[in-house]
């Protein structure tokens, strides 16, 4: 399988072999194969406290709606997309749980990198490293930080 490993950071797609492509919107992007969707949330979110002390800054709602659902809606209409991983730490992990277990969603899973604390997160790359060995993940990617 082709090993391609795409990032979306600012409307910006940044491609394993460092290629910048600049997008106006996530959901005009077009891809020849299936992928799957990684979503980091593996923050603290200590910048916005007290909004995050019980809950990551992705379950914050909006209009009504945790962030992370306009993410997904957005992601949903990508036919390539067939899974979509959320990676979070042990701290905020039981609240995607709670949250997965409400909603109507399919094909997305919570990964729990089982960090507790600033001081032993994995950050970004060591999260996506981890949900890949966790899942198996053996095909293209679409990381959203």
């Amino acid at each position: 399988m082709n090993k391609k490993m795409f990032a979306v950071y600012r409307k910006v797609l940044i491609c394993k072999n460092r290629r910048v492509a600049r997008i106006h919107k996530i959901c005009h992007i077009l891809f020849t194969t299936t992928m799957q969707a990684i979503i980091l949330a593996g923050g603290y979110g200590t910048r916005l406290y007290p909004l995050t002390i019980n809950a990551p800054k992705p379950m914050i709602p909006v209009a009504g709606k945790p962030m992370v659902e306009y993410l997904i809606e957005k992601l949903k209409n990508i036919p390539e997309i067939h899974d979509i991983f959320i990676v979070s730490n042990n701290k905020f992990a039981h609240v995607f749980d709670e949250w997965l277990a409400q909603s109507n969603y399919s094909n997305i899973h919570i990964i729990n990198d089982g960090t507790n604390s600033n001081e032993d997160r994995l950050g970004s790359i060591g999260d996506i490293h981890y949900v890949m060995q966790h899942a198996k993940i053996d095909e293209d990617v679409m990381i959203i930080g």
